[in-house]
């Protein structure tokens, strides 16, 4: 394979030969990209920061293996001193915005930034809740549960309690102005529970709901009630407002699981995504198919192409009546929707007996299309917008990789219009390939008047850097 440097000042068409054809990419840092993704606060994936996020990472640090967390909800979760991990501060944080106490846009802050919220503030600036959250973790190093709890900032003391048998509580220990308490262990036990409580103003006393740590296979693991057995702790279906005795509190038919965890609905709200239809008949991901449909099916309710291939649910189950789970349903080694745009068909490996990945078609790379948008789309590009013309073996938009060229900073050259780029292409497919240049009509004008008879396009040219001379041609 060769490598050709284009710079696209024409709108001429080129044609290439496919073994003098070829192109570089762009590679950009994962770091980067993760951290653009980055939402903090936003840890259940519902789209929104909530109490019941704070939940989830209470969840996560008693016990990550059985209430793990996605990496991207992990670094959603690190919103206090970010980069120190998920800790206790950040569902705190997340706690303050449900009470209106700090705002979510200001995400990520420092702890100092979580201290000056909570000294100001009084209960009248406040939203209040009743509820209490706790969990615990065992440590090892002090041979302690180490619980701490989430309650209202009027809330001043707390009642620790334990249980062998989550029956008979007994009273440990009563903390004022603190949110954590270490427990002794001072001898091996196969099950305790624990819960925090608390006596507001009118005398009512407000209870968490009960987690307990149980030693299994010579190591101490926090476990949280699950009362419906829906798939989902009692404490996170609280958070949600959902019944948790109930798999479906709303009556929608979708259970509490399946809202919380999969269609990112409100489990305790039977229309909580369109008014009038209840969420098991909503078309969250609007692809055309209601939600129960699609979990019905296996696929995701919250997007319309489960299998990221190119085409939606509706279009692999109604039309090509492909798998929408299966990017490649006929296993040829192209996907359905490269199958499709080449007019091959995607249920078949083979096309008059030839491999569908070695049929040599003629085929077009749209201006649109995915793989020119970092030309098209480059806001340093006025001059034109590329397409491509190529007959080759295999997806076109596979085959081909278009890019920014580096010697855009090399070459100071006022006569270039628009953006110098470079293509690389598989010769081994490729049998010949012609670049379109469509230039906007701002660059067409010969403005100078210098060239009598070279008006319009006339005037423009491409050329091709060699490598090889270090010269355009």
């Amino acid at each position: 394979m060769r490598i050709k440097k284009l710079i696209a000042a024409s709108a001429a068409a080129v044609m290439l030969a496919s073994n003098q054809t070829a192109m570089t990419g762009v590679s950009y840092a994962a770091e980067a990209v993760a951290e653009s993704q980055i939402v903090y606060g936003e840890v259940n994936g519902d789209g929104k920061v909530s109490l019941s996020d704070a939940v989830a990472i209470l969840q996560y640090i008693a016990n990550r293996d059985k209430y793990p967390l996605s990496a991207k909800a992990v670094l959603n979760a690190d919103c206090v001193d970010h980069g120190d991990g998920v800790t206790g501060m950040d569902a705190l944080a997340l706690k303050l915005i449900d009470a209106n106490m700090l705002k979510a846009e200001d995400l990520p802050v420092t702890s100092q930034k979580i201290q000056e919220c909570l000294n100001p503030h009084t209960s009248e600036e406040a939203l209040l809740f009743d509820e209490v959250y706790t969990f615990g973790v065992y440590n090892a190093e002090t041979k302690t549960i180490d619980i701490e709890w989430l309650v209202n900032e009027t809330v001043k003391e707390v009642e620790i309690f334990v249980s062998d048998d989550n029956q008979k509580y007994v009273s440990v220990a009563k903390v004022k102005d603190e949110a954590k308490y270490s427990y002794e262990v001072k001898e091996d036990f196969d099950t305790k529970f624990f819960k925090v409580s608390y006596t507001d103003k009118e005398g009512k006393i407000h209870e968490s709901f009960p987690f307990f740590i149980t030693k299994k296979d010579d190591k101490y693991a926090t476990e949280f009630f699950d009362t419906d057995e829906d798939g989902v702790v009692d404490m996170y279906e609280s958070a949600f407002g959902c019944k948790v005795d109930e798999t479906d509190t709303d009556k929608d038919g979708l259970s509490d699981y399946e809202e919380i965890n999969i269609t990112k609905t409100n489990p305790a709200i039977r229309d909580s995504f369109k008014k009038d239809v209840s969420d098991a008949d909503a078309d969250c991901d609007e692809d055309g198919i209601s939600n129960i449909t699609e979990l019905k099916n296996g696929t995701n309710p919250i997007r319309k192409d489960t299998d990221y291939d190119g085409l939606t649910d509706l279009e692999e189950i109604n039309e090509l009546k492909t798998n929408p789970l299966l990017r490649d349903t006929d296993e040829d080694g192209l996907t359905d929707y490269a199958e499709r745009k080449m007019g091959l068909d995607p249920l078949k490996p083979e096309t008059n007996g030839v491999a569908d990945a070695e049929v040599v078609i003629d085929q077009k790379i749209d201006s649109e299309a995915a793989v020119l948008k970092s030309i098209n789309e480059d806001e340093s590009n006025e001059a034109y917008k590329l397409s491509v013309d190529i007959k080759t073996a295999g997806f076109a938009e596979d085959v081909v990789s278009v890019s920014k060229s580096r010697y855009s900073v090399v070459i100071n050259e006022k006569s270039i219009v628009g953006d110098i780029v470079d293509i690389v292409a598989d010769d081994t497919k490729l049998e010949s390939m012609r670049l379109n240049f469509s230039i906007c009509d701002e660059f067409k004008d010969n403005t100078l008047g210098t060239y009598e008879g070279l008006e319009g396009i006339k005037r423009l040219s491409v050329f091709q850097y060699n490598e090889d001379i270090h010269m355009l041609i």
